[in-house]
């Protein structure tokens, strides 16, 4: 099965199922679980399969550069709600 490219790095994917994680998006989900689905079905940015280590190590330990540049991506998607309305 072919994985789903997402135009994410591996510490932007971390850091955004932590958010999703801290604000009930994923019900009563085992972290190891949820990370294990990811790894399986989906690669990052550079094309290359993820590592559940580096993953994992990365949930729990985000980067100022990393939010700022999610944090960014968020913002763009806010404001294309917005434009929803």
């Amino acid at each position: 099965m072919e994985k789903i490219a997402l135009n994410l790095s591996v510490d932007q994917l971390a850091l955004l199922l932590k958010l999703f994680k801290e604000q009930a998006i994923f019900k009563d989900t085992d972290i190891s679980k949820l990370l294990n689905f990811v790894i399986t079905y989906y690669t990052t940015v550079k094309g290359k399969d993820i590592s559940f280590e580096s993953l994992r190590n990365k949930y729990y330990l985000a980067e100022s550069s990393t939010i700022t540049h999610l944090k960014g991506k968020l913002i763009k998607m806010v404001n294309a709600l917005n434009q929803l309305k």
